[in-house]
């Protein structure tokens, strides 16, 4: 977890971004997975506070698939 949060505050990521981190990301995880996630976040600001790992990762996956 602390490698993610040193991870979103290396991107300049918002304090909602970290806030969220610490909330959902609480089980073992990818690490690429979870990384692109933040940047999905980072680069797509979103209202997270229902926002689930899950729905977010799949729009990080939409995400990365559109600008390839």
């Amino acid at each position: 977890m602390n490698e993610l949060i040193k991870y979103a505050k290396g991107m300049n990521a918002r304090k909602e971004v970290i806030k969220w981190i610490e909330k959902r990301i609480t089980i073992l995880y990818n690490q690429t997975e979870a990384e692109h996630v933040i940047d999905y976040l980072i680069n797509n600001p979103k209202k997270l506070e229902r926002a689930t790992y899950e729905q977010m990762k799949k729009q990080s996956e939409t995400w990365i698939q559109k600008i390839k």
